[in-house]
């Protein structure tokens, strides 16, 4: 993958360095907008504080009470999110922290239901991909959790979803891949989602967001050619969005 390819795979608020994806840190008093990828300085996030409510003082700034993470969403409004919540896309929760996947060999990937390397094509010679296995691992196994890679790439934004503090939901999306003549630099995505136990559709900005992540995501098989053992694969999985609290004034010196 090219620079642009890979910081795209990582999403916005990441860039891809040291074949990694790196979160973009802020200077301090800042925080990073999660929907354009640009730090607010500390008077546009007060002004977000100021939308939602919320009254900073002097010496103060907004922030989320303790083993929370603040996120700012489109400069507008923002949110509490679990730790597990704002990891990166190459990244999953061991518990305590946000830690890098395991890298696999050419030829296989990481499935995170499995916690290993899984191997999803043939050798170099004859490049045939198991699309349904690729998709299983990428997305996650139908009727289970959504991978890490798939689920972070929107599951940081709850207001984007409409999940007010102190709710939860769990987004049901249904992904297809197609790859036409089995031709892998040919597949495209299609993603449905919906939320569990309602059945309403998620809003529209959060239908724009699961598809953005799952092209992301197949855009690491499509650079790599070669054909597909099936010309299609599906899977259905769900994703939590927590809205763990709402933001409220914490001390400049402290507060996550």
């Amino acid at each position: 993958m090219t620079q642009a390819e890979a910081n795209a795979y990582c999403g916005i608020g990441a860039r891809y360095e040291n074949y990694g994806c790196v979160p973009i840190i802020c200077p301090p008093g800042q925080e990073l907008d999660q929907n354009t990828g640009t730090c607010l300085a500390k008077q546009q996030v007060d002004q977000v504080a100021q939308n939602m409510g919320v009254q900073v003082g002097e010496n103060e700034k907004l922030g989320c009470p303790p083993g929370l993470v603040l996120v700012v969403e489109n400069a507008q409004t923002a949110s509490c999110v679990p730790p597990e919540n704002a990891c990166a896309r190459d990244e999953v929760w061991n518990g305590q922290a946000c830690a890098k996947m395991q890298q696999c060999a050419p030829g296989w990937i990481f499935d995170a239901a499995k916690n290993a390397c899984v191997a999803v094509s043939t050798d170099e010679d004859n490049y045939t991909v198991d699309l349904q296995a690729w998709t299983f691992a990428s997305y996650g196994p139908t009727g289970g959790t959504g991978t890490p890679a798939f689920c972070s790439g929107f599951n940081k934004k709850p207001r984007t979803f409409g999940v007010m503090p102190g709710t939860a939901v769990t987004v049901v999306v249904d992904v297809q891949v197609q790859a036409p003549g089995r031709n892998i630099t040919q597949s495209t995505v299609a993603t449905a989602a919906r939320i569990d136990g309602t059945g309403a559709a998620v809003t529209q900005q959060g239908a724009a967001e699961i598809q953005q992540t799952a092209e992301a995501l197949l855009s690491t098989l499509r650079v790599q050619a070669g054909k597909s053992a099936a010309d299609a694969a599906r899977t259905t999985v769900g994703c939590r969005v927590v809205n763990a609290a709402p933001p409220a004034p914490v001390p400049e010196s402290g507060g996550l």
